[in-house]
Protein backbone atom coordinates (compact mmCIF):
# COMPACT_ATOMS: atom_id res chain seq x y z
CA UNK A 1 0.00 0.00 0.00
CA UNK A 2 2.65 2.57 0.94
CA UNK A 3 4.56 1.56 -2.18
CA UNK A 4 1.53 2.17 -3.95
CA UNK A 5 1.29 5.59 -2.81
CA UNK A 6 4.80 6.46 -3.02
CA UNK A 7 4.35 5.73 -6.74
CA UNK A 8 1.30 8.04 -7.24
CA UNK A 9 3.16 10.35 -5.54
CA UNK A 10 6.08 10.26 -7.93
CA UNK A 11 4.08 10.70 -11.06
CA UNK A 12 1.84 13.63 -9.42
CA UNK A 13 5.43 15.05 -8.89
CA UNK A 14 6.40 14.56 -12.20
CA UNK A 15 3.55 16.41 -13.98
CA UNK A 16 3.94 19.01 -11.95
CA UNK A 17 7.56 19.28 -13.62
CA UNK A 18 6.05 19.04 -16.98
CA UNK A 19 3.28 21.34 -16.36
CA UNK A 20 6.14 23.89 -14.83
CA UNK A 21 8.06 22.93 -18.22
CA UNK A 22 5.21 24.02 -20.51
CA UNK A 23 4.25 27.29 -18.69
CA UNK A 24 8.08 28.29 -18.80
CA UNK A 25 8.23 27.42 -22.47
CA UNK A 26 4.77 29.62 -22.79
CA UNK A 27 6.40 32.02 -21.73
CA UNK A 28 9.91 32.15 -23.83
CA UNK A 29 10.49 31.85 -27.50
CA UNK A 30 11.13 27.79 -26.99
CA UNK A 31 9.48 25.34 -28.36
CA UNK A 32 7.77 22.16 -26.98
CA UNK A 33 9.23 18.71 -26.44
CA UNK A 34 8.14 15.70 -27.69
CA UNK A 35 7.27 14.35 -24.35
CA UNK A 36 4.98 17.51 -23.19
CA UNK A 37 2.92 17.88 -25.98
CA UNK A 38 2.03 14.26 -25.73
CA UNK A 39 1.26 14.42 -22.08
CA UNK A 40 -0.47 17.84 -23.17
CA UNK A 41 -2.91 15.87 -25.52
CA UNK A 42 -3.32 13.25 -22.70
CA UNK A 43 -4.27 15.36 -20.27
CA UNK A 44 -6.97 17.34 -22.78
CA UNK A 45 -8.20 13.89 -23.85
CA UNK A 46 -8.85 12.85 -20.39
CA UNK A 47 -10.51 16.13 -19.41
CA UNK A 48 -12.10 16.51 -22.56
CA UNK A 49 -13.84 12.84 -22.11
CA UNK A 50 -15.12 13.64 -18.21
CA UNK A 51 -16.62 16.43 -19.29
CA UNK A 52 -18.64 14.72 -22.31
CA UNK A 53 -19.67 12.15 -19.94
CA UNK A 54 -20.96 14.40 -17.13
CA UNK A 55 -22.71 16.81 -20.05
CA UNK A 56 -24.59 13.72 -21.73
CA UNK A 57 -25.62 12.58 -18.68
CA UNK A 58 -26.81 15.82 -17.30
CA UNK A 59 -28.66 16.39 -21.03
CA UNK A 60 -30.57 13.08 -19.95
CA UNK A 61 -31.36 13.58 -16.45
CA UNK A 62 -33.08 17.07 -17.76
CA UNK A 63 -34.65 15.77 -20.40
CA UNK A 64 -36.06 12.92 -18.50
CA UNK A 65 -37.45 15.63 -16.05
CA UNK A 66 -38.87 17.95 -18.73
CA UNK A 67 -40.74 14.98 -19.70
CA UNK A 68 -42.38 14.30 -16.78
CA UNK A 69 -42.75 17.99 -16.27
CA UNK A 70 -44.44 18.56 -19.22
CA UNK A 71 -46.71 15.24 -19.36
CA UNK A 72 -47.53 16.76 -15.78
CA UNK A 73 -48.85 19.82 -17.33
CA UNK A 74 -51.10 18.26 -19.88
CA UNK A 75 -52.32 15.95 -17.30
CA UNK A 76 -53.33 18.84 -15.14
CA UNK A 77 -55.09 20.77 -17.62
CA UNK A 78 -57.22 17.65 -19.21
CA UNK A 79 -58.02 16.34 -15.50
CA UNK A 80 -59.11 20.02 -14.97
CA UNK A 81 -61.48 19.76 -17.90
CA UNK A 82 -62.41 16.54 -17.27
CA UNK A 83 -63.69 16.84 -13.56
CA UNK A 84 -65.04 20.18 -13.94
CA UNK A 85 -67.83 18.63 -16.16
CA UNK A 86 -68.56 15.76 -13.99
CA UNK A 87 -68.37 18.21 -10.82
CA UNK A 88 -71.32 20.03 -12.44
CA UNK A 89 -73.35 17.41 -13.64
CA UNK A 90 -77.05 18.42 -13.78
CA UNK A 91 -79.87 16.16 -11.52
CA UNK A 92 -83.56 15.92 -12.48
CA UNK A 93 -85.41 15.38 -15.72
CA UNK A 94 -84.09 14.75 -19.20
CA UNK A 95 -85.18 15.28 -21.75
CA UNK A 96 -85.28 12.32 -23.83
CA UNK A 97 -84.58 11.97 -27.96
CA UNK A 98 -88.02 12.37 -28.89
CA UNK A 99 -88.47 15.89 -26.67
CA UNK A 100 -90.06 14.84 -24.16
CA UNK A 101 -89.53 15.05 -20.62
CA UNK A 102 -90.51 11.39 -19.27
CA UNK A 103 -88.25 11.69 -16.60
CA UNK A 104 -86.79 7.85 -17.28
CA UNK A 105 -83.72 9.07 -17.23
CA UNK A 106 -83.76 11.45 -13.75
CA UNK A 107 -82.58 8.74 -11.58
CA UNK A 108 -79.40 7.80 -13.51
CA UNK A 109 -78.03 11.31 -14.62
CA UNK A 110 -74.49 10.13 -14.78
CA UNK A 111 -73.71 6.96 -16.20
CA UNK A 112 -70.20 5.19 -16.72
CA UNK A 113 -69.69 2.41 -19.44
CA UNK A 114 -69.21 -1.05 -18.45
CA UNK A 115 -65.61 -0.72 -19.55
CA UNK A 116 -65.21 2.33 -17.78
CA UNK A 117 -63.57 4.12 -20.44
CA UNK A 118 -66.55 6.68 -20.77
CA UNK A 119 -68.72 8.65 -18.53
CA UNK A 120 -72.37 10.03 -20.10
CA UNK A 121 -73.98 13.29 -17.78
CA UNK A 122 -75.65 16.51 -18.28
CA UNK A 123 -73.24 19.57 -17.99
CA UNK A 124 -74.25 22.59 -15.97
CA UNK A 125 -75.32 23.97 -19.16
CA UNK A 126 -78.12 21.21 -19.38
CA UNK A 127 -75.96 19.85 -22.40
CA UNK A 128 -76.08 16.02 -22.83
CA UNK A 129 -72.63 15.32 -23.14
CA UNK A 130 -70.25 11.48 -23.26
CA UNK A 131 -66.44 12.22 -22.28
CA UNK A 132 -64.03 9.44 -23.88
CA UNK A 133 -60.84 9.32 -25.97
CA UNK A 134 -60.35 8.85 -29.32
CA UNK A 135 -57.79 7.63 -31.27
CA UNK A 136 -55.77 10.80 -33.05
CA UNK A 137 -54.75 11.08 -36.13
CA UNK A 138 -50.94 9.90 -37.30
CA UNK A 139 -50.09 13.26 -38.97
CA UNK A 140 -51.11 14.48 -35.73
CA UNK A 141 -49.13 12.15 -33.59
CA UNK A 142 -50.97 9.39 -33.28
CA UNK A 143 -52.35 8.15 -29.96
CA UNK A 144 -55.13 9.42 -28.11
CA UNK A 145 -56.88 12.59 -27.15
CA UNK A 146 -59.58 13.66 -25.29
CA UNK A 147 -62.99 14.12 -26.46
CA UNK A 148 -66.10 15.68 -25.37
CA UNK A 149 -69.29 14.47 -27.88
CA UNK A 150 -72.25 16.95 -27.84
CA UNK A 151 -75.51 15.39 -28.82
CA UNK A 152 -78.13 16.57 -30.55
CA UNK A 153 -80.57 19.56 -29.27
CA UNK A 154 -83.71 18.46 -30.45
CA UNK A 155 -86.25 21.20 -30.97
CA UNK A 156 -89.82 20.49 -28.78
CA UNK A 157 -91.66 21.21 -31.22
CA UNK A 158 -92.51 17.79 -33.05
CA UNK A 159 -93.51 19.69 -36.45
CA UNK A 160 -89.84 21.31 -36.42
CA UNK A 161 -87.91 18.34 -37.83
CA UNK A 162 -84.45 20.99 -37.67
CA UNK A 163 -82.50 20.60 -34.33
CA UNK A 164 -81.76 23.27 -32.40
CA UNK A 165 -78.27 22.22 -32.19
CA UNK A 166 -76.85 19.46 -34.12
CA UNK A 167 -74.14 17.10 -32.48
CA UNK A 168 -70.59 17.77 -32.31
CA UNK A 169 -67.20 16.46 -30.97
CA UNK A 170 -65.27 19.12 -29.04
CA UNK A 171 -61.43 18.44 -28.69
CA UNK A 172 -58.21 20.17 -28.17
CA UNK A 173 -55.98 21.19 -30.80
CA UNK A 174 -53.27 19.22 -31.69
CA UNK A 175 -50.38 21.70 -30.25
CA UNK A 176 -51.79 20.90 -27.07
CA UNK A 177 -50.80 17.66 -26.88
CA UNK A 178 -47.19 18.39 -28.25
CA UNK A 179 -45.10 14.36 -27.94
CA UNK A 180 -47.42 13.03 -25.73
CA UNK A 181 -50.92 11.41 -26.11
CA UNK A 182 -53.44 9.73 -23.74
CA UNK A 183 -52.42 6.17 -22.97
CA UNK A 184 -56.11 5.35 -20.69
CA UNK A 185 -58.95 7.40 -19.46
CA UNK A 186 -61.24 5.60 -16.86
CA UNK A 187 -63.86 6.26 -14.67
CA UNK A 188 -65.27 4.53 -11.19
CA UNK A 189 -67.96 4.79 -9.14
CA UNK A 190 -67.04 4.76 -4.92
CA UNK A 191 -69.14 2.96 -2.32
CA UNK A 192 -69.57 3.29 0.96
CA UNK A 193 -69.08 0.70 3.21
CA UNK A 194 -73.19 -0.52 3.07
CA UNK A 195 -72.16 -1.13 -0.94
CA UNK A 196 -74.53 2.66 -1.11
CA UNK A 197 -73.11 4.36 -4.66
CA UNK A 198 -71.61 7.93 -3.07
CA UNK A 199 -71.81 11.07 -4.83
CA UNK A 200 -68.21 10.76 -6.29
CA UNK A 201 -66.18 9.28 -9.23
CA UNK A 202 -62.72 7.91 -9.62
CA UNK A 203 -60.86 9.11 -12.33
CA UNK A 204 -57.58 7.91 -13.58
CA UNK A 205 -55.64 9.60 -16.28
CA UNK A 206 -52.21 8.30 -17.68
CA UNK A 207 -49.81 10.08 -20.38
CA UNK A 208 -47.65 8.25 -22.26
CA UNK A 209 -44.43 9.94 -24.52
CA UNK A 210 -43.35 8.53 -27.40
CA UNK A 211 -39.81 8.33 -26.29
CA UNK A 212 -40.07 7.55 -22.55
CA UNK A 213 -43.91 5.59 -22.29
CA UNK A 214 -45.67 6.51 -19.29
CA UNK A 215 -44.68 9.83 -18.09
CA UNK A 216 -47.52 10.72 -15.70
CA UNK A 217 -50.45 9.31 -13.84
CA UNK A 218 -52.70 10.95 -11.92
CA UNK A 219 -55.97 9.88 -10.75
CA UNK A 220 -58.87 12.14 -8.69
CA UNK A 221 -62.03 11.90 -6.71
CA UNK A 222 -64.47 14.42 -8.02
CA UNK A 223 -67.22 15.32 -5.49
CA UNK A 224 -70.68 15.98 -7.48
CA UNK A 225 -72.00 18.36 -5.80
CA UNK A 226 -75.75 18.75 -7.58
CA UNK A 227 -75.77 15.02 -5.98
CA UNK A 228 -77.19 13.16 -9.11
CA UNK A 229 -77.32 9.34 -8.91
CA UNK A 230 -74.51 7.51 -10.79
CA UNK A 231 -74.75 4.15 -11.95
CA UNK A 232 -71.65 2.48 -13.60
CA UNK A 233 -68.85 -0.03 -12.31
CA UNK A 234 -66.47 0.61 -9.50
CA UNK A 235 -63.46 -0.64 -8.57
CA UNK A 236 -64.83 -3.01 -5.99
CA UNK A 237 -63.32 -1.70 -2.99
CA UNK A 238 -65.94 0.66 -0.45
CA UNK A 239 -65.40 3.67 1.77
CA UNK A 240 -66.52 4.43 5.16
CA UNK A 241 -66.35 8.06 5.93
CA UNK A 242 -66.77 7.54 9.99
CA UNK A 243 -64.23 5.05 10.13
CA UNK A 244 -61.74 5.84 13.16
CA UNK A 245 -58.25 5.77 12.12
CA UNK A 246 -56.51 2.08 12.73
CA UNK A 247 -53.09 1.79 14.85
CA UNK A 248 -51.03 -1.21 13.84
CA UNK A 249 -51.77 -4.47 15.20
CA UNK A 250 -47.91 -5.45 16.12
CA UNK A 251 -45.67 -2.94 18.07
CA UNK A 252 -42.17 -4.38 17.02
CA UNK A 253 -40.24 -2.44 14.33
CA UNK A 254 -39.50 -4.63 11.34
CA UNK A 255 -37.25 -7.26 11.54
CA UNK A 256 -36.86 -7.15 7.66
CA UNK A 257 -34.53 -4.75 6.35
CA UNK A 258 -33.27 -2.31 9.39
CA UNK A 259 -35.61 0.16 7.52
CA UNK A 260 -36.26 2.21 10.59
CA UNK A 261 -39.75 2.53 11.56
CA UNK A 262 -43.43 4.64 12.31
CA UNK A 263 -44.21 5.12 15.59
CA UNK A 264 -47.83 6.33 15.84
CA UNK A 265 -49.70 8.32 18.57
CA UNK A 266 -53.30 8.90 17.90
CA UNK A 267 -53.01 11.13 14.48
CA UNK A 268 -49.56 11.88 15.12
CA UNK A 269 -46.36 10.17 13.20
CA UNK A 270 -42.83 9.91 14.96
CA UNK A 271 -40.02 8.92 12.56
CA UNK A 272 -37.02 6.43 13.23
CA UNK A 273 -34.31 5.80 10.60
CA UNK A 274 -33.01 2.82 9.62
CA UNK A 275 -29.82 0.97 9.82
CA UNK A 276 -28.92 2.65 6.37
CA UNK A 277 -28.50 6.32 6.39
CA UNK A 278 -28.00 9.41 4.59
CA UNK A 279 -24.78 10.19 5.71
CA UNK A 280 -23.89 6.62 5.33
CA UNK A 281 -24.95 7.30 0.65
CA UNK A 282 -23.15 10.50 0.96
CA UNK A 283 -19.99 8.53 2.36
CA UNK A 284 -19.91 6.25 -0.37
CA UNK A 285 -20.29 9.58 -2.87
CA UNK A 286 -17.58 11.53 -1.46
CA UNK A 287 -15.27 7.66 -1.80
CA UNK A 288 -15.92 7.77 -5.35
CA UNK A 289 -13.25 10.02 -7.30
CA UNK A 290 -12.76 10.47 -11.28
CA UNK A 291 -12.74 8.65 -13.57
CA UNK A 292 -14.65 6.27 -11.05
CA UNK A 293 -17.20 8.58 -10.07
CA UNK A 294 -19.92 7.69 -12.60
CA UNK A 295 -20.99 4.43 -10.64
CA UNK A 296 -24.19 3.97 -8.94
CA UNK A 297 -24.81 3.87 -5.73
CA UNK A 298 -27.70 1.53 -4.45
CA UNK A 299 -30.71 3.06 -1.86
CA UNK A 300 -32.32 0.58 0.36
CA UNK A 301 -36.00 1.11 1.12
CA UNK A 302 -36.36 2.36 3.92
CA UNK A 303 -36.51 5.62 6.13
CA UNK A 304 -33.83 8.22 5.89
CA UNK A 305 -32.89 11.39 7.99
CA UNK A 306 -31.46 14.52 6.13
CA UNK A 307 -29.69 17.05 8.98
CA UNK A 308 -29.51 19.64 5.94
CA UNK A 309 -33.22 20.15 5.75
CA UNK A 310 -34.41 18.61 9.15
CA UNK A 311 -36.88 16.41 7.30
CA UNK A 312 -36.95 12.85 7.26
CA UNK A 313 -37.63 10.86 3.79
CA UNK A 314 -39.32 7.93 2.87
CA UNK A 315 -37.61 5.49 0.04
CA UNK A 316 -41.08 3.42 -0.71
CA UNK A 317 -38.87 0.97 -2.47
CA UNK A 318 -34.69 -0.17 -3.14
CA UNK A 319 -33.35 2.65 -5.93
CA UNK A 320 -30.56 3.91 -6.82
CA UNK A 321 -28.70 7.45 -7.27
CA UNK A 322 -24.72 8.65 -8.60
CA UNK A 323 -22.32 10.71 -6.99
CA UNK A 324 -23.28 14.56 -8.03
CA UNK A 325 -26.98 13.72 -7.11
CA UNK A 326 -26.74 12.52 -3.64
CA UNK A 327 -25.82 16.03 -1.82
CA UNK A 328 -28.82 15.45 0.17
CA UNK A 329 -32.29 13.97 0.00
CA UNK A 330 -33.44 16.01 -2.05
CA UNK A 331 -30.75 15.35 -5.15
CA UNK A 332 -31.46 11.94 -4.68
CA UNK A 333 -35.55 12.19 -5.13
CA UNK A 334 -34.38 14.13 -8.52
CA UNK A 335 -31.94 11.36 -9.86
CA UNK A 336 -33.74 9.63 -13.08
CA UNK A 337 -37.12 7.10 -11.77
CA UNK A 338 -36.59 8.34 -8.00
CA UNK A 339 -39.77 11.60 -8.24
CA UNK A 340 -41.77 8.92 -6.42
CA UNK A 341 -39.78 6.66 -4.95
CA UNK A 342 -38.39 9.46 -2.48
CA UNK A 343 -41.08 11.62 -0.85
CA UNK A 344 -40.50 13.57 2.36
CA UNK A 345 -42.72 12.80 5.43
CA UNK A 346 -45.41 14.75 7.25
CA UNK A 347 -45.94 14.27 10.84
CA UNK A 348 -49.71 13.99 11.06
CA UNK A 349 -51.56 10.75 9.91
CA UNK A 350 -54.42 11.58 7.24
CA UNK A 351 -57.59 9.67 7.57
CA UNK A 352 -60.83 9.45 5.92
CA UNK A 353 -62.46 11.97 7.40
CA UNK A 354 -59.67 14.74 6.03
CA UNK A 355 -60.73 14.14 2.58
CA UNK A 356 -64.17 13.54 2.46
CA UNK A 357 -66.15 16.40 3.64
CA UNK A 358 -62.95 18.50 4.58
CA UNK A 359 -60.80 21.13 2.94
CA UNK A 360 -59.42 19.50 0.46
CA UNK A 361 -56.86 22.19 -0.42
CA UNK A 362 -55.10 22.88 2.82
CA UNK A 363 -51.53 22.16 4.11
CA UNK A 364 -52.88 18.99 5.87
CA UNK A 365 -52.96 16.66 2.53
CA UNK A 366 -49.41 16.70 0.41
CA UNK A 367 -47.00 14.70 -1.05
CA UNK A 368 -45.49 12.46 1.68
CA UNK A 369 -49.04 12.23 3.95
CA UNK A 370 -49.52 9.18 4.94
CA UNK A 371 -52.78 7.66 4.63
CA UNK A 372 -54.70 5.15 7.04
CA UNK A 373 -57.49 3.40 5.09
CA UNK A 374 -59.29 0.36 6.76
CA UNK A 375 -56.46 -2.01 8.58
CA UNK A 376 -53.36 -0.67 5.86
CA UNK A 377 -51.25 2.74 5.44
CA UNK A 378 -50.94 4.55 2.36
CA UNK A 379 -48.10 7.28 1.51
CA UNK A 380 -49.31 10.12 -1.32
CA UNK A 381 -47.06 10.15 -3.72
CA UNK A 382 -48.78 13.12 -5.47
CA UNK A 383 -51.79 15.25 -4.32
CA UNK A 384 -53.06 15.98 -7.44
CA UNK A 385 -54.53 19.13 -7.16
CA UNK A 386 -54.57 18.78 -2.89
CA UNK A 387 -57.00 15.32 -3.28
CA UNK A 388 -55.65 12.20 -4.53
CA UNK A 389 -58.74 10.12 -3.96
CA UNK A 390 -60.27 8.31 -1.10
CA UNK A 391 -59.78 4.69 -2.46
CA UNK A 392 -55.83 4.78 -1.92
CA UNK A 393 -56.49 1.27 -3.49
CA UNK A 394 -55.43 1.06 -7.34
CA UNK A 395 -54.80 4.36 -7.44
CA UNK A 396 -51.28 5.31 -8.64
CA UNK A 397 -51.18 8.44 -6.62
CA UNK A 398 -50.45 6.50 -3.55
CA UNK A 399 -48.31 3.61 -2.63
CA UNK A 400 -49.15 0.82 0.11
CA UNK A 401 -46.28 0.80 2.97
CA UNK A 402 -46.08 -2.81 5.06
CA UNK A 403 -47.56 -2.55 8.30
CA UNK A 404 -44.29 -4.32 9.85
CA UNK A 405 -42.85 0.05 9.12
CA UNK A 406 -45.25 0.79 12.20
CA UNK A 407 -45.24 0.62 15.91
CA UNK A 408 -47.67 1.32 18.09
CA UNK A 409 -47.02 4.37 20.72
CA UNK A 410 -47.95 5.59 24.30
CA UNK A 411 -51.33 6.23 24.24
Amino acid sequence: MMHRIKTVAMVEKQMEKWIAGIRKNLKSNKGFTMVEMVVTIILTGILFTMACSMLISWVKVYDELKTVEQAEQLADTLMNKISGEVAGAQTGNILDADGTSTGVNAEKSIIISSDNQSIELYDRTGSHIIISTVERKAEDGGGRELNIHYEAVKNPDPKILENIYDEIDWKYSKNMYMKYSIESLKFETVQSASNEILPLVDITLKIKNGKYGNACTITKTVECYNSPKITGPSSGETTDPDKPPVDPEDPTPPENNGGGYIEVNGNTLTYHKGETTFEDLKEQADAMKPPNDTGLIKVPQGIYYDESTKKYYFVTEDTVTQKYNCGNMSQIKNYTGNWTKVLALNEQLITESDIIGGDHFNNKLQEGSIYSYGDKYYICVSPSGGWPGVNPENNNNWKEIDKSYFKRGAK
